[in-house]
């Protein structure tokens, strides 16, 4: 702008500043600054710029986030629900599982002493003299199942039966073995022979009547058990495999009275709390 001249902020024209009206539109003149001068340069422009638009999306970011965020519940102290959950009452009152394999006793008897992995060398060494002993075979499984080892104690304890099938430690041993391995039908053939060779033994009968559990006959195990508890009435094993069986059977006035039955006997502890579930369970049903 010229020096000493003013803008007319009616029309824009420049006139001296010792005017008092503008010569154009005869407007009243007061002292203007031309837009220019109030105009940023480039580089600052972009930067005003630049800074009013982030301030602007930083403005909205707030007023959404604040309008958006779920209210702020009053805190509780902690109560007992703040406590670690327990299992579901369905997870523990589900059908119990089977009971484990016993080895009968009265069994041939096998030497046994501190070092079984000894032992099993000398038994080795004399089957590799004499490879169809029954003797010596039958000895050689056992010790492979006291170091627990039945998955190879198998091989040798069915030979020396199929050797000695009229012997009842060894058909006995043989299909407990089996059973160990869920080999459930091997293992009831040869329990059956057990059984047939000393009926008066209540674990073959109980080791019998688990096979049959093992492999889905329920009601021959149901059989079996019955039997077992006949011949050792003090057994809770057999007492608890007659109730599952029933159970599986859907025989549900049967299997709460067998459940009742062996919690009578059962030490108090998490297996005698989970049939105690599956009754509460099944009264329920």
């Amino acid at each position: 702008m010229t020096k000493g001249a003013i803008v007319c902020a009616a029309c824009g024209a420049k006139v001296s500043a010792t005017r008092t009206r503008c010569p154009r539109c005869r407007a009243v003149l007061t002292e203007a600054k031309e837009p220019s001068e109030v105009r940023l340069s480039g580089g600052a422009g972009k930067i005003a710029v630049g800074v009013l638009a982030v301030a602007f999306i930083a403005t909205v970011v707030i007023l959404w986030r604040a309008d958006s965020a779920p209210p702020v519940s009053e805190a509780k102290p902690a109560g007992p629900s703040a406590a670690p959950t327990q299992p579901a009452a369905a997870a523990v009152a589900e059908v119990p599982a089977a009971p484990a394999f016993v080895l009968a006793p009265g069994l041939t008897f096998v030497p046994a002493r501190g070092d079984d992995a000894a032992l099993l060398a000398e038994f080795e060494a004399a089957l590799n003299r004499s490879p169809q002993d029954p003797a010596i075979l039958y000895s050689l499984g056992r010790v492979l199942l006291r170091l627990q080892r039945p998955n190879v104690a198998v091989g040798p304890l069915q030979r020396a039966y199929s050797l000695k099938d009229d012997d009842w430690s060894y058909a006995f041993t043989a299909g407990y073995a089996l059973g160990l391995v869920s080999r459930f039908p091997e293992a009831v053939s040869a329990l059956r022979a057990a059984r047939g060779l000393k009926p008066e033994d209540p674990v073959t009968s109980y080791d019998l009547a688990l096979a049959l559990h093992r492999q889905g006959d329920y009601a021959g195990a149901a059989e079996e058990y019955a039997a077992a508890v006949k011949l050792n009435p003090a057994a809770i094993p057999p007492r608890l495999g007659l109730a599952i069986s029933l159970d599986r059977l859907e025989k549900t006035s049967q299997a709460v009275a067998a459940y009742e039955d062996c919690l009578q006997m059962m030490p108090a502890g998490p297996e005698a709390d989970r049939v105690r579930a599956r009754v509460e369970r099944l009264r329920g049903a």
